[in-house]
């Protein structure tokens, strides 16, 4: 538990655009916590992937790639 207060308290201070890719059905961290990272990391661009639990870019590779893309090419 103290790990996590402490990123939280870390993640303030990131300063570059974030991407947060979260698979809608993880059953390991519900979507729900993503509202944490969404409150305290500024620039943090937030994409929920339907039909994919915790690894996303495996269930959903070509969907997460493109996201990837766009994200990189802002």
């Amino acid at each position: 538990m103290v790990d996590h207060l402490i990123f939280n308290q870390r993640a303030t201070f990131i300063a570059c655009p974030t991407l947060l890719i979260w698979g809608e059905k993880d059953s390991f961290f519900p979507i729900e916590l993503a509202a944490i990272p969404q409150k305290i990391i500024p620039n943090l661009q937030f994409i929920s992937v339907a039909r994919a639990g915790h690894v996303p870019h495996h269930e959903r590779p070509i969907f997460v790639s493109r996201q990837l893309k766009k994200f990189i090419k802002q």
